[in-house]
């Protein structure tokens, strides 16, 4: 018996971040959503992929904190602290929503913030019509982990031009809502609780 990588990701990032963070953390998600035009929930759901909302999470790359910002990047976007988490997080989100801007459709920004931009430029280059087709299998599982947690019916066969602020083009159904913190701090106090009982036990 094995507990989900998702939770256990969350667990671990709560471990190491003190569950006394956890609500700031999400709202400092939802602020900075906010002041950068980016879906609450599609943020959130970067932070738990890329970091588990951990904000002293590295990893083997080198990419730090909750939306796991390389160095070379944070500078870029003026984070002086890649280990403080309001910094971080509001670098992180003003990131997605560049990307969202350069590329038009969250599907190609969520695979430029995972992949690299340079990769997905290429991909374009070779397959405008349908660039993910030439992404690694980790990023298209990024991508549609991510939309999928942010409540969007996403299909990786979709065209690069039809999945646009927070919406599939012909499903206005699937537009994002104003995310609700409260959720996300109880989903990982179950989870770190969940964790901590099956670590007890030495069943994971």
């Amino acid at each position: 018996m094995r507990i989900s990588t998702h939770l256990r990701k969350v667990a671990l990032g709560f471990m190491g971040a003190g569950a006394a963070t956890a609500a700031p953390i999400s709202q400092m998600i939802a602020n900075a959503a906010a002041r950068y035009g980016v879906p609450s929930q599609i943020a959130m759901e970067v932070a738990v992929q890329e970091s588990g909302l951990n904000p002293n999470a590295v990893s083997p790359a080198g990419a730090i904190g909750v939306m796991q910002l390389m160095p070379g990047t944070a500078a870029q976007l003026g984070v002086a602290n890649p280990y403080d988490a309001q910094s971080n997080i509001n670098g992180g989100v003003q990131y997605l929503s560049q990307l969202y801007a350069k590329y038009g459709s969250w599907d190609l920004a969520l695979a430029a913030y995972d992949w690299g931009p340079g990769n997905l430029d290429n991909a374009l280059a070779a397959n405008p019509d349908y660039p993910l087709a030439n992404a690694p299998a980790e990023t298209q599982n990024y991508v549609g982990s991510v939309l999928t947690g942010a409540g969007i019916n996403y299909s990786s066969s979709v065209t690069a031009s039809s999945l646009t602020n927070g919406l599939i083009s012909d499903d206005s159904s699937d537009a994002i809502a104003p995310v609700d913190t409260t959720n996300y701090f109880w989903y990982a106090a179950l989870a770190l609780g969940g964790y901590i009982i099956l670590d007890w036990l030495d069943i994971i």
